[in-house]
């Protein structure tokens, strides 16, 4: 049997009772419960109330959004660590030898290298806040920051960029001295910021094509 449209909204009511952030680990929740009931009444002679506590008792739903963020977190970085690679073929190469060109001018030519290191690493989390703070007022009506897709995807990028430009500080004297180094590095990173601000417009459109507004 199916269950009717008022036990999935006391199904839905629950949910929503939780401490459940994002809408589609919501509707994961509740597909994942109410398949599971459906299946329990029609193969157990059990009640609707019965099948709906003795689900809830054995999934953990607060883990169940914690593994799905984890995965979704970890799937972010192979997907930008992928899209770095992309840079070493074809037409993006050549943005490669640029990026790791005006790195070289900016330490070669620069009067205050110091000044320089922190621009160049602080820019990155500030180019990445746009993603956490303007689009999700611009797109307010798709919710993305309701969606755990789109969120753990900004805290798998932001979170590394935020802590590299810590380490850069901290390294900045040893920075200074070993300028060769210095330019591996820094063109690494901002390659690992243009990978995610890549990954993020994809995002972006995928979120918009998924929520229904």
């Amino acid at each position: 049997m199916r269950l009717a449209h008022y036990q999935i909204e006391q199904i839905k009511e629950y949910i929503n009772d939780q401490n459940i952030w994002y809408d589609d680990v919501r509707e994961e929740i509740l597909d994942h419960v109410a398949t599971a009931v459906e299946e329990r009444l029609n193969t157990t002679d059990i009640s609707f109330v019965d099948a709906c506590a003795e689900m809830f008792r054995e999934m953990d739903i607060n883990k169940f959004q914690r593994q799905k963020l984890k995965y979704e977190h970890l799937a972010t970085l192979k997907e930008v660590g992928k899209e770095m690679m992309t840079f070493l073929t074809g037409k993006k190469l050549a943005f490669l030898i640029l990026m790791i060109t005006a790195t070289y001018f900016i330490f070669s030519l620069s009067v205050n290298l110091s000044e320089n290191i922190w621009f160049l690493s602080i820019y990155g989390p500030v180019i990445l806040m746009i993603y956490f703070i303007i689009i999700p007022t611009y797109a307010r009506r798709f919710r993305v920051l309701y969606q755990s897709y789109y969120l753990s995807r900004i805290n798998a990028i932001y979170s590394p960029s935020f802590v590299l430009m810590s380490v850069f500080g901290w390294m900045e004297a040893w920075l200074l001295n070993n300028m060769t180094i210095a330019i591996i590095l820094f063109t690494l990173y901002h390659l690992f910021v243009v990978s995610g601000l890549r990954i993020m417009h994809k995002t972006l459109k995928q979120v918009k094509a998924n929520v229904i507004v």
